[in-house]
């Protein structure tokens, strides 16, 4: 094989290179590929909705556990982790008695993960808060390929 024969990676720095918007792009995108999301966590994610509305705000994605029949909130950003992201996500939850919460962003701030892994140590395991790092990589030209890591995680969770 010659060098030229052999590609390059290629950090994707700036998820908005594949996704312009959140809600019309990387949230249907999202939809349509959960068991990608759902190996990360080792959970079998289910599809129930998109854009749900809780009041005056809207859910990102209901989605359910094949195994247990429990609802799942996930809550997605094309940006570094913030406060407003982390009190949509509880809210959610609450609003559709969600039992796993999963957080998506390019990158958690400490004070995030932090936030999420107190919430895990006090629910005693009825609830599970998974915050998940998503990434890009291109070889040469080709497509984006996508890659969630959860950075944040219930204590008995094995990934």
């Amino acid at each position: 094989m010659t060098s030229s024969q052999i590609g390059t990676i290629a950090h994707v720095h700036r998820l908005r290179e594949i996704w312009p918007t959140e809600g019309n792009d990387f949230t249907p995108w999202l939809y349509d590929n959960l068991p990608l999301l759902g190996q990360a966590v080792v959970i079998d994610l289910e599809p129930v909705g998109k854009e749900l509305l809780a009041v005056n705000f809207r859910l990102d994605i209901l989605a359910k556990d094949a195994k247990t029949g429990a609802k799942v909130a996930i809550e997605n950003q094309l940006e570094w982790s913030d406060n407003s992201h982390l009190g949509q996500v509880l809210t959610y939850a609450a609003h559709f008695d969600a039992r796993t919460l999963i957080w998506v962003s390019p990158k958690f701030y400490d004070v995030h993960r932090a936030a999420i892994d107190w919430l895990n140590r006090w629910t005693g395991g009825e609830i599970r808060i998974f915050g998940v790092e998503v990434s890009a990589i291109r070889i040469g030209q080709g497509k984006p390929a996508v890659e969630f890591r959860p950075v944040a995680f219930p204590a008995s969770w094995r990934g």
